[in-house]
């Protein structure tokens, strides 16, 4: 254990690339012999089951336990099934649409990929899979993906002036000094409109790197792309410490946002969430709505936009159109 916390401690200074410090992560997984296993095949299986394990509890090192067996060899098989996966179109894209609090009417959608595994009844959700992604590398495969199958599903519909598309990006891709240039090369090549394109992005993600992000982000938004902070208030900034950055729309996450008609701790901190957003100029967007009272009381603290289950459930993009053409355009979901 000394060793591991040393091997550790060595990987938690900053590496200089380009001069630019980036930090990385390191996760040990452990087996000893004999106790996990008596040959060099079943200890290393057993090691990799901890280090999984590890990256999933963020501790660092993680010595095997049988009883995470189950679990961590599940997530060591879908990793092995990741780029068979993502070659073979297994990744499917889910909308949920955003409703504008002051018209009623959709405003937007957030696209969010499902799994469908070969192996699996389900469809396995992003919190399963993106984790393991990133891990092996092959997120900014996956996002190039999504983002060329939402122009090309853009060309099938013609929603209405104003409507933008949300695409989430990972900390990984701030760190691709090739991103812009791939956004660029998308919006020439498809009739996607670089106005009804919107990235999100977590706090965490733009802070482990503020100074890369607002070089990346800069030439993104110089394109008319907009960008959005998802999550937010589960971070550890402020807006404050994002007013820099060429941001359009925070989105309140849905653990303020459940409670916020019973909790007046919640219900204050979307308050001065949405107080200090407009004074920055940005557009606020509640998480997580279900319900009508909910709704209401968004849209009197002065909210922009909402999503969540009240409107839809995400849905696949053939029954999103559908839903889209069919939704009630009208002021019962409007602020008065």
């Amino acid at each position: 254990m000394k060793l591991a916390k040393s091997v550790i401690q060595c990987f938690n200074e900053p590496f200089d690339a380009d001069q630019q410090p980036v930090r990385i992560s390191t996760s040990i997984g452990i087996s000893c012999f004999p106790v996990h296993g008596h040959d060099l095949h079943e200890l290393v299986r057993k090691a990799d089951v901890a280090m999984y394990q590890a990256k999933t509890l963020g501790k660092g090192y993680c010595l095997y336990d049988s009883e995470l067996d189950h679990h961590s060899t599940l997530l060591l098989s879908l990793s092995h099934d990741l780029d068979q996966g993502i070659r073979n179109n297994e990744f499917l894209l889910h909308y949920q649409p955003k409703v504008d609090l002051s018209t009623g009417f959709v405003s937007g959608a957030e696209v969010l990929s499902r799994w469908k595994h070969a192996r699996h009844q389900s469809m396995l959700l992003p919190d399963t899979f993106i984790p393991l992604i990133e891990q092996n590398g092959l997120i900014q495969s996956l996002t190039q993906k999504v983002l060329f199958i939402v122009a090309e599903n853009y060309q099938l519909w013609t929603p209405d002036p104003g409507f933008q598309i949300g695409v989430n990006l990972s900390a990984i891709h701030l760190q691709d000094p090739e991103l812009p240039n791939f956004i660029e090369k998308l919006l020439a090549e498809t009739t996607l409109p670089a106005s009804a394109l919107q990235l999100e992005l977590t706090e965490t993600a733009i802070l482990q790197n503020p100074k890369r992000a607002k070089i990346v982000l800069s030439e993104i938004c110089n394109m008319g792309v907009s960008l959005a902070i998802d999550d937010f208030g589960t971070g550890y900034s402020s807006l404050l410490h994002l007013k820099h950055l060429p941001l359009n729309e925070i989105k309140i996450d849905k653990s303020f946002v459940f409670n916020c008609v019973s909790n007046n701790n919640d219900a204050a901190i979307i308050k001065a969430m949405i107080r200090m957003a407009h004074d920055l100029g940005l557009v606020v967007t509640a998480e997580g709505v279900e319900s009508q009272d909910v709704l209401n009381c968004l849209a009197d603290m002065g909210c922009d936009k909402a999503q969540g289950y009240y409107f839809s459930t995400p849905l696949p993009f053939d029954e999103f159109k559908h839903w889209y053409e069919s939704f009630p355009q009208h002021s019962d979901f409007a602020r008065s």
